[in-house]
């Protein structure tokens, strides 16, 4: 039984010995957008998956190299907002590029198991949760336009 492919704008009936001939002759074409262009029927990663994944990879460079791809005051922002909304807020959770930031800051500012933090993030942070706490019914317009525009995520009051 003929199997679909679709490659480009027109739909093309292979048999599925050819279909594995045509793969194995592709198969040096193994990232993810070159696999969309040409449309591959398989395993096929959407551009959220691959911007999360190449986001992930970024995040491990930089961490790597030294190099800090999230700054002092930002990673105390973000942080600052996972500890006071982060609670009641699902999409935290659920937002890929989101968790990623916030597992790169735990390891470039060592807030992770037993070590210990750096003092800089830590009192910049403590600062931005006294305003976060003491204006908790109005939630201050920087949080709300970090966590829309960086993330696509809305905080809930």
């Amino acid at each position: 039984m003929p199997l679909p492919c679709q490659f480009g704008q027109g739909s093309i009936w292979k048999s599925p010995k050819m279909s594995s001939q045509y793969l194995s002759k592709v198969s040096h074409a193994t990232s993810p957008i070159a696999i969309r262009r040409w449309g591959i029927i398989g395993n096929i990663m959407s551009d959220q998956e691959i911007s999360n994944q190449l986001q992930e990879q970024w995040l491990e460079a930089c961490l790597s190299v030294g190099i800090p791809a999230v700054t002092t005051d930002m990673a105390a922002r973000v942080l600052a907002i996972l500890y006071v909304y982060g609670g009641g807020n699902e999409g935290m959770v659920l937002c890929k590029k989101f968790t990623n930031e916030v597992q790169y800051i735990q390891k470039r500012f060592h807030i992770e198991g037993g070590e210990v933090p750096d003092m800089k993030l830590a009192g910049i942070m403590k600062g931005y949760i006294k305003e976060l706490e003491d204006d908790y019914g109005n939630i201050p317009d920087w949080a709300v336009t970090l966590m829309r525009d960086r993330y696509g995520l809305k905080l809930n009051k």
